[in-house]
Formats: C-alpha cells, sequence, structure tokens
C-alpha cells in the first residue's frame, strides 16, 4: 500500500525528513512492505548496510574507536571540547593555545617521542614511494588518521 504523498510548497521541505521518507517508503518493493516489522527491519538493514570488510574493525575495538573519534573530531580534545563549550579553554597542558588533532599528532612536545617513533616506522614501511618529510601537516595528518 502505498502512502499518499505530501504537496511540498518549497523545495527545502521538499527535501526534508517526512516527504524523503514518504517517497522512499513508496519505492520500496511491495514485498519488502508487506512483511513483519522484525523481517521488514531485518531485510532493509541487509539491503541498506554496507558489506563488513577486513579493513573496518581490524586491531583492537577500543583502538578503532578512538581512531574513529580522531576521525570525525570527537576525540575529547580540549580544543573539541571549547567548541562545543563544554569546558572554558581550549589551551593544551604543554602551554599550546589550542590542543586540535593538528597539534596533538603533529606539534605537541609532550607527544614527541611516541611522534618520532611512530613517523620513524611509517618512514620505513612507505618511505621508497612517498617521502613523509615533504608532506603539509595537513596532508601528514590525512596519511595519520586514514592511511
Amino acid at each position: 500500500m502505498d502512502l499518499r504523498s505530501l504537496n511540498a510548497s518549497t523545495n527545502r521541505f521538499a527535501k526534508s525528513f517526512v516527504p524523503y521518507s514518504l517517497e522512499y517508503w513508496n519505492r520500496l518493493d511491495l514485498a519488502l512492505r508487506s512483511r513483519s516489522y522484525s523481517m521488514f527491519r531485518l531485510s532493509l538493514f541487509k539491503s541498506v548496510r554496507p558489506v563488513r570488510t577486513k579493513y573496518f574493525g581490524h586491531g583492537p575495538r577500543y583502538a578503532s574507536a578512538l581512531l574513529a573519534r580522531l576521525r570525525i573530531g570527537t576525540c575529547g580534545l580540549n580544543g573539541s571540547l571549547f567548541s562545543c563549550r563544554l569546558i572554558d579553554s581550549p589551551a593544551c597542558s604543554c602551554g599550546s593555545q589550542c590542543e586540535s588533532i593538528l597539534h596533538l599528532l603533529l606539534h605537541c612536545p609532550l607527544f614527541n617521542n611516541q611522534r618520532v617513533h611512530l613517523l620513524g616506522h611509517m618512514s620505513s614501511l612507505i618511505g621508497y614511494f612517498l617521502n613523509i618529510n615533504s608532506l603539509s601537516d595537513t596532508a601528514l595528518k590525512h596519511l595519520l588518521l586514514n592511511g
């Protein structure tokens, strides 16, 4: 059974959640729509979710979660907490004005030994293909977070 579409008075409303959901429901296969809720949900998840690959979920779950949080900027660093108005200052404990992801990965003196160790290992692995020392800060940050 098709649901009646809403007449959108503006383009912005036409692209909003409710009209889009109604249109998406009406485009679904009738056999899928007539199933029980639990079977519908299971079938929908199978069609929407990407296939799990070996690249995701590799290694300890905690480390994967931290990496994901760094990638999306919800990592608990003072800079991101300050931008959400959860703390009063974005300053790093090393004295830098802002504790950002870029600062943590490439500039913070508190993690200098770890950084030298990490970049040394990276150079030995990919140094034949890429000179890490020639990369900009932004490119190096991208390489560290995304591979």
